[in-house]
């Protein structure tokens, strides 16, 4: 992955300068903007109960993690609206069965419920979007991973400047 597409939070300093890493990180700060307007459920989905449900469950998990802002809203909208339509495929696949029968000219032919797709289309929605957030369990340890690697590295820089070195 290019240094350009990663936050400059999880850059590594000994890879990179410390000093362009601080300045990105500053821009990087400005760009995220407020949060002020966060509880605004988009125009998108206020016409879907499930999804403002879903969106604003989303936000009280995201709300101590500081990483949501006002342009996070739209993408939040979408991933509740997806959990939506997977509950709601749910739903039908519950009330209907794994297969229904498929009235054709031919005759009666069981099928797999149509709802599996409408599943299937936003699961995989759902777990790219969540990804994005980092609410899923590999993107969270990945994120864990280069703030472990951060961590280290700044206790390293502090124990250079404790032995007097550079």
């Amino acid at each position: 992955m290019s240094r350009l597409k990663k936050p400059a939070k999880t850059l590594q300093s000994s890879h990179h300068n410390k000093e362009e890493v601080k300045k990105r990180i500053a821009d990087e700060d400005r760009m995220k903007g407020a949060s002020d307007k966060l509880e605004n459920i988009p125009d998108t989905i206020k016409s879907v109960p499930e999804a403002k449900a879903y969106y604003k469950a989303t936000l009280k998990m995201l709300e101590d993690s500081g990483i949501l802002s006002n342009l996070d809203r739209y993408v939040v909208g979408a991933l509740a609206d997806s959990l939506a339509k997977i509950q709601i495929a749910n739903d039908i696949i519950g009330q209907k069965g794994d297969l229904i029968i498929q009235h054709t000219k031919a005759g009666d032919k069981l099928v797999v419920n149509p709802a599996y797709q409408i599943h299937d289309k936003y699961m995989n929605h759902f777990n790219k979007l969540a990804s994005q957030l980092g609410l899923s369990p590999s993107s969270r340890a990945q994120l864990s991973s280069l703030t472990l690697d951060m961590r280290a590295e700044a206790d390293d820089d502090v124990l250079k400047v404790i032995n007097g070195e550079d």
